[in-house]
């Protein structure tokens, strides 16, 4: 009665769902990604849930399909009939595996059975440049690859596909998981660690050995260090907060840094972030005027027509940037 599918990329769930809308009128499908805010994606979860629970119950003869990225993987206590996960690494497999039968409910003519989940090769996804994704779905799909599974039907053991994936990954990227600092050329295990440079420059300079027991550069390695290039900002969309929005632009012209920061807080659940590109500008305006004088200098918000009550932000070419 229920089924998740869990995609590597929003433009292959975003193509999956309006396939899926066209072609099965009478199923409820579900669109969840990034592309919505965090109030929008918390009423959409809740609404999933109501419904497992009634499909569960045989409250309800409609049947659901959930399209998600990764998202759904971690901290949402779903509960599916069958999973479909497109090839990831095995740490995301165990997290959607999770979200099948968890609840070890589902049963035929009042038999309990087993959940599935079936992992697929998405032909339509584009991961040429997600190069740590590629990577992870190579190295799982060559672990899974090389078990020899006789029974479909028999218990597989993930321990060795685990052992597999985690040695191969970390040995082809052990030295970029370093991170090195190009201006200094040091890495950063070595300065949160021994710090061998350090110690030899305290020894040039002052000719006597390094005296103190603690020698980690923390305060070096905390502003070199992003895991994550977040070149990012965040723009404010339009979903049941219109009011909110009204206060802000009066705050705005009464130049009130205190309740623009209060009501920016509020905000924050209407909010998605986006990578900065100049194609933002046609779709967001800034709101905030040049004399008001906030700390941060601008206010985005994204136009009203560019916010849809199902798959969020949906302007061609905007979507592509969010974060």
């Amino acid at each position: 009665n229920s089924c998740l599918i869990v995609l590597n990329t929003k433009k292959a769930v975003k193509t999956l769902y309006e396939n899926f809308s066209i072609e099965m009128p009478d199923v409820k499908v579900i669109y969840l990604t990034t592309n919505l805010c965090a109030a929008h994606r918390l009423e959409i979860i809740q609404e999933i849930k109501s419904f497992l629970i009634k499909n569960r119950n045989n409250k309800s003869q409609k049947k659901l399909i959930c399209i998600s990225t990764q998202l759904i993987e971690a901290g949402v206590d779903l509960d599916f009939d069958c999973v479909y996960r497109s090839m990831a690494g095995i740490d995301s497999l165990v997290q959607c595996a999770g979200r099948c039968n968890r609840e070890g409910k589902l049963s035929i003519n009042g038999r309990y059975i087993r959940g599935r989940i079936y992992i697929i090769n998405y032909e339509i996804e584009n991961l040429g440049n997600l190069r740590d994704i590629k990577h992870t779905v190579d190295t799982s799909e060559e672990a899974i690859r090389s078990m020899k599974i006789v029974d479909e039907d028999a218990e597989i053991s993930l321990d060795p596909i685990k052992s597999y994936c985690f040695n191969k990954y970390y040995k082809q990227n052990e030295q970029r998981l370093y991170y090195w600092n190009t201006k200094t050329n040091e890495n950063m295990i070595e300065q949160l660690s021994v710090n061998l440079s350090l110690r030899t420059e305290h020894r040039q300079l002052y000719h006597i050995k390094y005296p103190y027991q603690l020698a980690q550069s923390f305060r070096t390695a905390a502003d070199t260090f992003e895991l994550i290039q977040q070149d990012t900002v965040g723009i404010i969309v339009h979903y049941k907060n219109d009011e909110l929005i009204e206060q802000l632009y009066l705050a705005i012209n009464n130049r009130d840094s205190y309740a623009i920061s209060l009501l920016l807080k509020k905000l924050q659940r209407t909010t998605v972030n986006v990578y900065y590109n100049e194609k933002l500008k046609p779709y967001v305006s800034n709101i905030l005027s040049n004399e008001c004088g906030y700390k941060d200098g601008q206010i985005l918000l994204l136009g009203k027509h560019h916010y849809d009550d199902h798959m969020g932000i949906v302007t061609e070419g905007l979507e592509d940037l969010i974060f």
